[in-house]
């Protein structure tokens, strides 16, 4: 079966810089203020669970990729179309 992609916009609309962590790859990216950034989805098509989870906290925000991890692919962020390298894991 054909592997499935989701993206999901994100700006960061607050006056400093955040932390972003990706799950399952534990890689984090620093989202400047203002900056809009996405961050893609890839796993294969038996996923069941098709939605990103995101759980902020006091002092940076986790997004969780959607599927179960049998079935994950690939999970990056991009900004203008370019995929960001991560600042740390």
């Amino acid at each position: 079966m054909k592997n499935q992609v989701l993206t999901l916009p994100l700006q960061n609309e607050r006056l400093e810089s955040i932390k972003v962590v990706l799950e399952p790859l534990s890689e984090y990216f620093i989202i400047k203020p203002g900056q809009h950034v996405e961050v893609h989805a890839i796993f294969d098509g038996d996923t069941s669970h098709l939605s990103f989870t995101v759980a902020p906290n006091d002092s940076f925000l986790t997004i969780y990729a959607p599927g179960e991890i049998a079935g994950f692919v690939d999970c990056y962020m991009t900004c203008n179309g370019v995929r960001l390298q991560p600042d740390g894991n």
